[in-house]
C-alpha cells in the first residue's frame, strides 16, 4: 500500500506530511537543517536528498525544497518536500529496471522517523495508447505488442 502515487519520471513533484516530535507533539519551526532525508529504490539502494529551506509554503518547486506549510491548529507540523526529479526516475541500473516504489524517510535527532511510499505508476497509461494500421502505439511511438484492450 502507497501513501502517495505519481506518474515515474515526472518531474517538479513535491508531497505534503506530518512530522512529530519524539514526544508525540506536532513538531513545528522545522527547517531542511533539522532533518535527514533519504529515498531506497529496489534495485538501486539508499541515496540521499539535498535538503533546502523554501521561504514560504507556496513557493515554486525548488530540487530537494523543504518547508513548513503551517503551524496553525488546522495542521500543525505539516510540511513539504519537493521532491528531486530522481527520486521518481525510473531508469536501468544495470542489474534490472528500478522497482515499482520509492521509500521516503524523514528522520531527525527530535523528531519521530517517517517513512512513506510512492508508487511509481507506468508513465504510459491506457490514454496514451493509440491503434495504428492495426497495431497499438504507446505514448513514445514504439509498437507495443503486449497491450490487450
Amino acid at each position: 500500500m502507497s501513501d502517495y502515487e505519481r506518474r515515474a519520471n515526472s518531474t517538479a513533484q513535491c508531497i505534503a506530511f506530518p512530522l512529530k516530535l519524539v514526544s508525540g507533539a506536532p513538531a513545528l519551526g522545522l527547517t531542511a537543517s533539522d532533518i535527514l532525508a533519504n529515498y531506497y529504490k529496489q534495485n538501486f539502494g539508499f541515496s540521499g536528498i539535498a535538503l533546502v529551506d523554501i521561504g514560504f509554503n507556496n513557493s515554486p518547486w525548488v530540487d530537494g525544497g523543504f518547508g513548513e506549510i503551517t503551524q496553525s491548529s488546522f495542521a500543525p507540523g505539516l510540511y513539504r518536500l519537493d521532491l528531486s526529479d530522481v527520486v521518481l526516475s525510473r531508469a536501468d541500473v544495470g542489474n534490472g529496471i528500478v522497482g515499482p516504489d520509492v521509500t521516503l524517510c524523514i528522520t531527525g535527532p527530535t523528531i519521530t522517523p517517517a517513512y512513506f511510499v510512492i508508487a511509481l505508476t507506468d508513465p504510459f497509461v491506457l490514454a496514451d495508447m493509440r491503434m495504428i494500421n492495426g497495431v497499438f502505439i504507446n505514448g513514445a511511438g514504439v509498437e507495443d505488442d503486449e497491450f490487450q484492450p
